[in-house]
């Protein structure tokens, strides 16, 4: 996926700025032309959506405050995948990412 500034259209990382910019510029930039942002935080090597909504956005926001891992953890259990696995990809014991998903509140996880 390419950035939706016309001037710049890099190639997008794993991260996104926005909703599908690269860097704060880009963004601000098209919002000043009258751009507005994408309804949904999607991954650009796979296409798959992330969020959907801005509400979800915060609250992986939020999620990031309690624990920079959290967000991913939340993403990989939405996939169905097992503690098990979820440790083999991020590289710790399967418990450390129950735990940490623990801090999150079922309100945070609703959301």
């Amino acid at each position: 996926m390419l950035c939706l500034n016309p001037r710049c259209r890099k190639p997008l990382s794993e991260y996104q700025w926005g909703g599908g910019y690269c860097s704060g510029e880009c963004m601000e930039v098209c919002l000043d032309k009258g751009a507005t942002l994408t309804m949904s935080l999607h991954r650009p090597t796979t296409g798959r959506t992330l969020c959907a909504t801005h509400d979800e956005e915060d609250a992986f926001a939020e999620a990031y405050r309690i624990d920079p891992r959290l967000p991913r953890i939340i993403y990989l259990r939405r996939a169905c995948l097992t503690y098990q696995e979820i440790g083999r990809r991020m590289h710790f014991n399967p418990k450390t990412g129950h735990k940490i998903l623990a801090k999150a509140t079922r309100k945070l996880l609703r959301r």
